[in-house]
């Protein structure tokens, strides 16, 4: 029993000794190690203030980036390891503590303007591997030129055509800060609604002249083509900085696209008949009428299929809801027969383009006068006809069929000459 109690009375004392030891010898180690880092961080300071000359901090204004301050940092590679960066306010703690790691320079940005920093490099070995650097002044930085416009107006037709070619002009004020330029990122007029798109022809129009500067406007004045289809289109245009972005106000109107005007062409009469005898005289012209029923001019050209059926006039303008005549005239009659000429009117602006009239020109054989054998000796004259029957002008039957006719009415007997007349039978041959 007694062993027992002795055990037990050991062990809580050890326990004892565990707790209370610490609180002894701390402050003990605590001193040690902190001398120990004492020595460090001097041997570091100590080891670069000789080459001071290599801790640099550059601030500069970084206008085409973050429109702030930029900071480079440099230092030299002191016995190696991975490097913090503090930066701080005069005087003050660290604002930003930023690992580097291994890297001996660094860049810092959007750091504020006109402010006066301090800054050193840590270690994670050395502790400290620089004394405090600086101090250094962030300049004041101008803001970063920016785009901006605003739209001055259209200036273009409320309506046009299908495929018509136009001129409008676009105004554009510059109220950015930035002047607006031909360089390697242009400034131009865009086409949008939707954004780069090509219903008017083109999607951009440029400068009129550069620079174009803050508070100048510009007017873009360019030739456009309407749609093919008719409808309501928006001529929607903005600025843009190409490579850059779009920026401003969007210009914009509604333009009515309409159907392009035709002509109609409407001929009157669609068909000619011209007879004659060969050898005889010239038939007469005829009229041939040209209409225009459209809602646009006609611009008409003429046109035969057969060098011997002629027009007076070979092409002509029509206005809407006006007609024009031209004679249609066909050569001499010579070769005995039928003969036929297609009549070609076009325009190019027709709707029915082209249309046709039909000409039939028929030539017969000259008569040559002679006695028949006939009823009181009458005077007849053969006449080339296929079909038809001898009849008397007087009424009076023909005892043969022949294929021949009257003198009076072949045209052999001149109108007026009364010698070949029956005195006794008015209107018969003799």
């Amino acid at each position: 029993m007694a062993n027992r109690s002795y055990y037990i009375l050991i062990s809580l004392l050890f326990l004892l000794t565990l707790l209370v030891l610490p609180f002894f010898i701390s402050p003990f180690l605590s001193g040690i190690l902190s001398k120990s880092g004492e020595i460090l961080r001097n041997y570091a300071i100590n080891n670069v203030e000789a080459q001071t000359c290599e801790f640099v901090a550059n601030p500069v204004c970084d206008l085409a980036g973050t429109n702030g301050v930029r900071v480079d940092f440099r230092w030299p590679d002191a016995e190696g390891g991975d490097y913090y960066l503090c930066i701080a306010d005069e005087p003050g703690p660290c604002d930003q503590f930023i690992y580097v790691g291994w890297n001996t320079s660094y860049s810092v940005y959007n750091l504020l303007q006109n402010r006066r920093y301090l800054w050193s490099v840590y270690s994670v070995w050395l502790s400290s591997l620089s004394p405090t650097q600086g101090p250094f002044t962030t300049p004041d930085c101008a803001p970063a030129p920016t785009n901006n416009a605003s739209c001055g107006g259209i200036t273009a037709s409320d309506s046009v055509t299908a495929g018509q070619s136009f001129s409008a002009s676009v105004t554009m004020q510059n109220t950015g800060t930035k002047a607006w330029t031909t360089d390697s990122t242009p400034h131009n007029l865009g086409s949008q609604n939707l954004p780069d798109n090509w219903t008017w022809g083109t999607n951009r129009v440029g400068l009129p002249s550069s620079p174009i500067n803050p508070g100048q406007s510009a007017t873009f004045s360019s030739n456009f083509t309407a749609p093919t289809t008719p409808n309501t289109y928006s001529f929607s245009w903005k600025m843009v900085e190409d490579g850059v972005d779009w920026f401003g106000e969007t210009c914009s109107k509604n333009i009515t696209v309409s159907a392009t005007p035709k002509s109609h062409i409407v001929l009157s009469p669609t068909s000619f008949s011209f007879t004659g005898v060969s050898g005889g005289a010239t038939p007469s012209g005829q009229t041939l009428n040209i209409g225009n029923t459209g809602n646009a001019t006609l611009g008409w050209t003429g046109s035969t299929n057969q060098n011997w059926c002629h027009l007076s006039s070979g092409s002509g303008s029509i206005s809407a809801g006006s007609s024009q005549n031209i004679t249609v005239t066909v050569d001499a009659p010579s070769n005995v027969g039928s003969f036929n000429c297609i009549i070609t009117i076009s325009g190019a602006n027709a709707d029915n383009s082209p249309q046709t009239a039909s000409m039939v020109y028929t030539v017969g054989s000259p008569c040559h006068c002679s006695r028949c054998s006939t009823v009181n000796d009458r005077m007849w004259v053969e006449f080339n006809t296929t079909d038809s029957t001898c009849v008397s002008p007087a009424g009076f039957p023909v005892t043969q069929t022949l294929n021949c006719t009257c003198c009076v009415s072949a045209g052999c007997v001149p109108a007026g000459d009364t010698s070949w007349y029956n005195a006794n039978y008015p209107g018969v041959c003799r």
